[in-house]
């Protein structure tokens, strides 16, 4: 038997969905008796050429088909947010994204921290730091300071993108392979405001080196 709180859950999660987009899994028990994993295997393109990656597979190929304008992530939130992503969407702002890591020093095999609610930034961060062969660390939003030390400190994580709120809870100074903290969804500038085009605005901060005797 379902408990009351479970159900009301279920029902306040189905009434979050966005009403304007159809399920690509429309009816389940049809999806299951015809499931063959042999025939999704071919829907990948390492099944044809060996090799694996994820980008590729998750965005890339779909941006380079017909497929590019279709819907990849759809996200609302109870502060306004209601946004749609499109394939391309996600490679044009991942790519950047990677771009802009290039840029700070970061290369293949560093490891990345995401301390990130779950937003599209999270998503896209994800993507760019797979881009460049970079791993990312995530760490959820509801970890203190210990954990975050932790996970930070024992993959020697060279940058970590979190938000303003977010930010007091590392600790830096535990922390001596974190050189740069990306901060993300910081308060547009005040012209755009007065244009009506507001999109959070990212930002770098650089440790300070600490001075020696």
């Amino acid at each position: 038997m379902t408990s009351p709180s479970i159900a009301s859950g279920a029902a306040l999660e189905w009434e979050r969905k966005p009403k304007s987009i159809d399920a690509n899994l429309t009816n389940y028990d049809t999806a299951y008796q015809s499931f063959n994993w042999k025939s999704v295997e071919r829907e990948f393109d390492w099944s044809r050429t060996g090799k694996v990656n994820i980008v590729h597979e998750a965005i890339d190929r779909h941006a380079a088909s017909d497929r590019k304008s279709r819907v990849a992530l759809a996200y609302t939130d109870y502060h306004g947010r209601d946004e749609r992503y499109t394939f391309h969407d996600l490679k044009v702002l991942s790519s950047r994204f990677a771009h802009a890591l290039r840029q700070l020093g970061v290369k293949k095999g560093d490891r990345v921290g995401t301390f990130l609610p779950r937003t599209p930034e999270l998503y896209i961060a994800i993507l760019g730091i797979h881009r460049i062969g970079a791993i990312p660390v995530p760490l959820f939003e509801a970890f203190m300071e210990q954990a975050i030390e932790d996970r930070l400190g024992n993959s020697e994580a060279v940058a970590c993108i979190t938000t303003p709120a977010l930010k007091a809870r590392i600790p830096l100074s535990k922390l001596p392979a974190l050189q740069r903290l990306i901060l993300v969804g910081l308060p547009a500038p005040s012209e755009a405001r007065q244009a009506g085009n507001s999109p959070p605005t990212t930002a770098v901060e650089e440790k300070a080196e600490e001075k020696k005797d």
